[in-house]
């Protein structure tokens, strides 16, 4: 069975440290978005684990859209690593070890 995007968003988000998911987090909602689109609130945010912000991202900004808005935010909290892994899994569609 190939990766889904919320596969790929929450392994993403497991491989941040503690501090730089709660940066995740504070960025997110801050992020300028796409016509048509909401930005997340905060509160919805707040004491949310990988995967319930993987939902809300998905909810909020659908599969593709949402990657551009992950890798964005991964981007502004010099999670660069990070976002090449998200990347590259998503091109590959293979799970991760």
């Amino acid at each position: 069975m190939g990766l889904t995007v919320r596969d790929a968003l929450v392994y993403a988000l497991e491989n941040l440290e503690k501090m730089g998911f709660k940066k995740f987090r504070n960025k997110l909602p801050e992020i300028e978005v796409k016509p048509n689109y909401r930005r997340i609130p905060r509160g919805k945010l707040e004491d949310k684990d990988w995967g319930d912000v993987a939902d809300l991202i998905r909810e909020y900004y659908k599969d593709v859209y949402g990657v551009e808005v992950t890798l964005e935010v991964l981007d502004k909290i010099n999670e660069k690593k990070v976002a090449e892994d998200l990347q590259k899994q998503l091109q590959n569609g293979n799970r991760m070890p």
